[in-house]
């Protein structure tokens, strides 16, 4: 591009910058086409309950609550959630989601024809071209089946919400050209993005890749300062999220080292675009094997195809601009999911891929639009057997979205799709014996965890619903022998030392169970549980002052369950009959 202009505060381009997109016929039709594809393929979903949105469900939807946002769910979304549950309740949770969805394929659309008219500098009107590409490029992203999961998922509405944001920021970006009210624009968009997500931390680096391809600016100072100027909330929003991340990190999770976090990077960066062409056996889970094994195949094979495609780009990166600006967006858009950063026991999971997807979908589009200008010049007919490929192809990515919404229906069919389809995970096989235990299916479930504790002792969830059902069995010998294997291993949670407890008391082992108590009270001097079931066996004991200790730090932790009030009041009962008679004085 032509050098910047200086007076104006806002990223400025020559008269190669992004145009506006045409708000003509063709576009009105695409984006019509667009909404009513999204739409259709989505609408199943609908009817759908919450299929794995446990800590959603039990924060605000259980009783009409506002229970404390979880660490997981970030303000931006929460605040979303919120407006659904006053407008309509659960019913609105999947609408709202939908049309998340469709507005970020519109959007898709939108800069996707901004790139092209600044990358093609047509010399003729290519409307019809540049329509069509952006079109089918939306249509690409937007229904592809590695979308479902971000979609039908309500607890990862910050994906939709960040990656609606981060589209925008870049719209207004690539439309600022010498206009300080569209930087502004770009920022403003960029600072909700961070409050909906971390997906678009990395946004200021994609904007200099932008810059240098297709926007073709100078990179002088004054480029440079604009980066900074996103820079600093996304360094600060980073700081936020990686602290919430690792409060939010399950009991037992490992760390992968050094050398198994360098195969971990390199098998996501291979796995969605493997999972773009290969749309199949898609899992609502992968566990992340520890220790990682760099001489498996997944991983050599991965680091090899990073090492090929870095080498291409050293060698050949400037005779393809398009192709090396895609792979840099995607990379950046995708790295801090790509475990980078310990996210929890997961390697890779298909909503990484949402926002990452928009890169390669834009890949997808140029290169269906560099066939069709090519057919133009030379190769008659390669336009119309693109187009006649190009309809089938998207055609089938809706039906296999249509299928993966299947996927998504229920807790049942998600996690029996996921015992079914993938290899021998814990977590899947323990998230299905709580499915089982709600359909009734006890025997089942018992089975499935004394498995899963066997296999993964560390997975504190499997001992905690091992117990607990065994206590609400009646099998008081088993639940405490499973509870004292789980604190083998979980020596310091007072949630599995409270079940311990439970299974003492109801064995008839007092004593023991009194020590349990007290290390959990000790543990968590929050729990108000722990102090009112602490007090409840000093009852058992004979021992009402104590119990009246106990039942009154209680009711101060949990000031607004009236069941705290009432053993209060039992205790002081059991007080006042213990005491000796007041014989009075001769």
């Amino acid at each position: 591009m032509s050098d910047l202009q200086p007076p104006q505060p806002g990223p400025t381009a020559s008269a190669n910058a992004a145009p506006a997109p045409s708000p003509g016929y063709l576009t009105l039709v695409a984006m019509a086409l667009i909404v009513s594809a999204v739409v259709v393929t989505y609408f199943p979903m609908l009817g759908h309950g919450l299929a794995h949105d446990d800590a959603l469900r039990s924060a605000l939807l259980d009783e009409g609550g506002y229970g404390a946002r979880p660490p997981r769910i970030s303000p931006g979304a929460w605040l979303t959630y919120r407006l659904d549950r006053l407008t309509g309740g659960a019913s609105v949770l999947h609408v709202t989601n939908l049309l998340l969805h469709a507005l970020n394929a519109v959007l898709v659309y939108v800069l996707t024809r901004m790139l092209l008219a600044t990358a093609l500098k047509p010399a003729r009107d290519i409307t019809w071209l540049i329509t069509g590409g952006s079109a089918l490029t939306a249509l690409f992203f937007a229904l592809h089946p590695l979308r479902v999961e971000a979609v039908a998922w309500i607890s990862q509405r910050a994906v939709l919400l960040c990656s609606l944001f981060t589209l925008l920021s870049l719209v207004c970006y690539c439309r600022a050209a010498g206009h300080r009210a569209w930087f502004v624009a770009a920022l403003g968009a960029f600072a909700l993005a961070l409050v909906a997500g971390p997906s678009g931390l990395l946004l200021p680096a994609m904007l200099l890749v932008l810059d240098i391809y297709p926007l073709r600016r100078r990179l002088s100072a004054r480029v440079w300062l604009e980066k900074l100027v996103f820079a600093v909330p996304a360094v600060v929003a980073a700081w936020f999220y990686w602290r919430a991340n690792v409060a939010a990190l399950p009991d037992g999770t490992v760390e992968p080292g050094t050398l198994g976090r360098v195969g971990q990077v390199c098998y996501s960066l291979v796995f969605y675009v493997w999972k773009t062409g290969w749309p199949f056996q898609l899992l609502p889970f992968h566990e992340l094997p520890v220790p990682i094994s760099l001489v498996s195949i997944k991983y050599i094979g991965s680091i090899a195809a990073v090492l090929i495609v870095v080498l291409d780009l050293l060698l050949w990166g400037r005779r393809v601009p398009a192709l090396t600006a895609g792979v840099f967006v995607y990379v950046l858009l995708l790295l801090p999911m790509t475990g980078i950063v310990t996210l929890g026991p997961q390697e890779v999971a298909d909503r990484y891929g949402y926002l990452p997807g928009v890169a390669v979908s834009v890949l997808v589009g140029v290169g269906v639009v560099a066939l069709w200008r090519q057919a133009e010049q030379s190769w008659h007919g390669v336009a119309l057997g693109v187009t006649l490929t190009m309809v089938p192809l998207i055609t089938a990515l809706g039906f296999l979205t249509h299928l993966q919404l299947r996927v998504w229906e229920s807790p049942q069919t998600l996690w029996n799709h996921a015992a079914a389809n993938g290899p021998w995970s814990a977590i899947v096989e323990h998230r299905r014996a709580t499915q089982d235990v709600e359909a009734g299916q006890l025997a089942e479930a018992v089975q499935i965890w004394r498995a899963v504790t066997q296999t993964r002792p560390q997975l504190l969830d499997a001992h905690l619903g091992r117990t607990d059902l065994l206590l609400k069995r009646g099998e008081y010998d088993r639940a405490v022998d499973a509870s004292a294997y789980g604190l083998e291993f979980h020596p310091q949670s007072a949630e599995l030392l409270k079940l311990h407890g439970a299974a003492l008391v109801a064995d008839g082992q007092l004593a023991a169970a009194e020590s349990a108590l007290r290390r959990a009270v000790e543990l968590a001097p929050d729990d108000g549980e722990a102090h009112s079931m602490l007090g409840h066996l000093l009852l058992m004991l004979e021992r009402p002052v104590e119990a009246l200790s106990a039942f009154q730090r209680a009711a101060e932790l949990d000031g607004d369950n009236p069941n705290r009030q009432y053993d209060v009041e039992l205790a002081e009962g059991a007080c006042a009959d213990q005491a000796p008679p007041d014989t009075g004085s001769n």
